[in-house]
């Protein structure tokens, strides 16, 4: 009887770990803020960070007044620049020519604040102890001769994981100067021991040459381990089970 028990107990945990890999929440920056019209959205926040203080972006632009093209963005009330901000174009293209740089539809995209103390900051806070694939990136958007130029980090609990800078252009396919130049991308990826509330801060800030023209695609992904997927799915069931 008590090995009946046990290979039912077996094939229940074998069960529950398949259905809960489908069911276990994955989280990519860049996908999910095309539903930004909250912050937080879900477990992303969307800000700055000056004096280690976080502060939440509270203007929310959601328009088509870009050659065109549909956009949701974050910054401070109406200031895009101090403070920094975060934008996606969702379609079409849009050319910034006097700020020199150029998104293609679907392309996270950024800006530092005014002075190296301010970043602007995608934070993702982790939902359950757990181990996380951490995958970060972040591109240089600026079509200036020197390209993007800011300072990126990841960090955790305010603590840097990863520091690096950009000086590059990533290029385009359909611009006369489409060529990739200077250091055009960095990015990161490890696996993660994180307890709940922990939190990840994806960063820029504007580099030795100060403010302008440096637009930043950056983006963060984060997959649970299969243990970590398994729990979270547990403890999905046990909410829809609650919820009956």
């Amino acid at each position: 009887m008590e090995e009946m028990k046990m290979k039912k107990m077996l094939v229940l945990v074998s069960v529950l770990l398949l259905s809960s890999a489908a069911m276990a929440e994955t989280w990519d920056l860049d996908l999910d803020f095309e539903t930004a019209l909250t912050n937080p959205n879900g477990a992303w926040s969307y800000g700055y960070v000056q004096n280690g203080v976080f502060t939440a972006y509270d203007g929310l632009v959601h328009d088509a007044d870009i050659s065109g093209s549909m956009r949701t963005a974050w910054r401070v009330g109406t200031d895009w620049d101090t403070y920094g901000n975060m934008q996606k174009i969702l379609e079409g293209e849009a050319s910034f020519d006097a700020w020199t740089s150029y998104r293609y539809g679907g392309e996270l995209c950024s800006g530092p604040g005014g002075d190296a103390a301010v970043k602007t900051i995608a934070r993702w806070t982790c939902p359950a102890d757990g181990s996380y694939g951490i995958s970060a990136v972040w591109q240089g958007l600026s079509t200036k001769p020197e390209g993007t130029t800011v300072d990126v980090t990841l960090e955790k609990n305010g603590e840097i994981l990863y520091s690096g800078a950009l000086a590059g252009f990533i290029g385009h396919d359909n611009l006369n100067y489409s060529d990739r130049h200077g250091v055009w991308e960095q990015s990161f990826s490890d696996t993660l021991n994180l307890l709940q509330n922990d939190y990840l801060d994806l960063t820029i800030a504007c580099g030795a040459d100060g403010q302008g023209a440096d637009c930043t695609n950056m983006d963060l992904t984060i997959v649970p381990e299969p243990i970590t997927m398994a729990l979270l799915g547990l403890g999905g069931m046990a909410l829809l089970r609650r919820r009956r």
